[in-house]
C-alpha cells in the first residue's frame, strides 16, 4: 500500500494508493533500472476555506504517478545504495482541472 501526504499552495492532502506497480531490471550485478506508478485517491483539506468558496467535490483529489530510476544496489550483498531519477504526475482537482508536475529524484540507503 501507499499512503502520500500532499503539501500544495492552496490546500493539503492525504492520499491512498489504489493501484501501485513497481518494475524492476537488473542491469548487472550492481546496478538496476526501476520503474514505478501508482494511482491514487484522496481528500482535500483548502487552505483558503475562509476566504473562498470550493464545490464539494473539491475536496477530492485524484492522481496518476509515474518514477523511473536509475540506481547502484549490489545483488545479495550489504552496500550503499544510491540512484537518480524522474518523476512525472499529473493530478485532478474538480475546479481547477487536471495539473501536470515533474522533477528529479535522488534516492539514497542501506542494504542490509
Amino acid at each position: 500500500g501507499l499512503l502520500r501526504y500532499r503539501r500544495q499552495r492552496l490546500f493539503e492532502s492525504i492520499e491512498w494508493g489504489l493501484m501501485n506497480h513497481s518494475l524492476s531490471y537488473r542491469l548487472n550485478l550492481s546496478w538496476m533500472v526501476q520503474l514505478r506508478s501508482n494511482f491514487l485517491l484522496g481528500i482535500n483539506r483548502w487552505k483558503d476555506m475562509k476566504t473562498a468558496e470550493h464545490e464539494w467535490v473539491d475536496a477530492c483529489i485524484c492522481d496518476l504517478s509515474f518514477a523511473e530510476c536509475v540506481q547502484f544496489q549490489p545483488r545479495d550483498a550489504r552496500s550503499v545504495i544510491f540512484g537518480i531519477g524522474i518523476q512525472q504526475g499529473v493530478y485532478y482537482v474538480y475546479s481547477h482541472g487536471f495539473t501536470f508536475e515533474a522533477g528529479l529524484f535522488v534516492r539514497a540507503g542501506v542494504q542490509l
